[in-house]
């Protein structure tokens, strides 16, 4: 049995490790117990909030899955350095891409409120975009809906793994 255990950033929640894991490893679920995740039914990542710790574990000795466990290591370390994580960069950088897309394409008519979250107003139409889930919260108008939903999708394709 392998385990091992990183410190992650306080700002780093359960969800955000969930999305950049999924992104990564395409297949991953929120287990029974609170704030433990299972990566491939393999790997058991265990994040304690109030700690800022995440405790990864493994039985499965096979090579393959070493390899796997070193991963989803590596990307809790990058959280835990300030970077992205994952190949093409995990959440964190969707979430710029997507901001600078959004100031290039609407200028003036996008507001960035906190850090995840953006405002487009053209008009009287209005689009208010989750970056952190890469999706439209609420929007008045359909084409304007169409199209930063566009955006969203280059965003993540910019991001996407080469591989």
């Amino acid at each position: 049995m392998r385990e091992q255990e990183v410190s992650v950033d306080a700002s780093v929640s359960l969800h955000t490790i969930h999305a950049i894991l999924q992104r990564t490893f395409g297949h991953v679920t929120l287990e029974g117990a609170p704030g433990q995740l299972s990566v491939l039914e393999r790997i058991t990542v265990t994040l304690d909030e109030a700690a800022r710790r995440a405790l990864v574990r493994c039985s499965d000795e096979s090579p393959i899955v070493g390899v796997i466990f070193d991963s989803v290591l590596l990307c809790l370390v990058s959280l835990q350095s300030g970077g992205t994580a994952g190949p093409g960069g995990g959440a964190a950088a969707n979430e710029n891409t997507a901001v600078s897309l959004f100031r290039e394409q609407f200028g003036t008519d996008f507001k960035s409120e906190h850090h995840s979250r953006g405002v487009v107003s053209v008009g009287k139409t209005v689009a208010r975009v989750d970056f952190e889930q890469m999706r439209v919260t609420d929007c008045n108008s359909v084409p304007l809906r169409g199209r930063v939903e566009s955006l969203l999708a280059i965003g993540n394709e910019l991001n996407a793994p080469l591989c």
